[in-house]
C-alpha cells in the first residue's frame, strides 16, 4: 500500500474566472513503510533548523537575502 499526501497553495479561481495569480496543488506518494522517508525528512529539518511544518514561505525567492 502507498500513502498520498496532497496540499495546495494559493486560492483556486472562481468558476467564472479562468486564472488567478498563483494556485498550486502538489502531492507525493510514498510507501506505507515510510520510516526511511521520515528519517530523511527529520534529518534535513534538523540540518536547516526547521521546526514544525515545512512552509514554502520560509524558502521562497522573496525571503532570500
Amino acid at each position: 500500500m502507498h500513502l498520498l499526501f496532497v496540499d495546495e497553495s494559493g486560492t483556486a479561481p472562481p468558476p467564472h474566472k479562468t486564472s488567478t495569480k498563483y494556485f498550486v496543488v502538489g502531492g507525493v506518494v510514498i510507501p506505507e513503510d515510510r520510516h526511511h522517508v521520515e528519517y530523511d525528512l527529520n534529518h534535513l529539518k534538523a540540518q536547516y533548523s526547521v521546526r514544525g511544518e515545512v512552509k514554502w514561505r520560509y524558502f521562497g525567492q522573496k525571503n532570500r537575502s
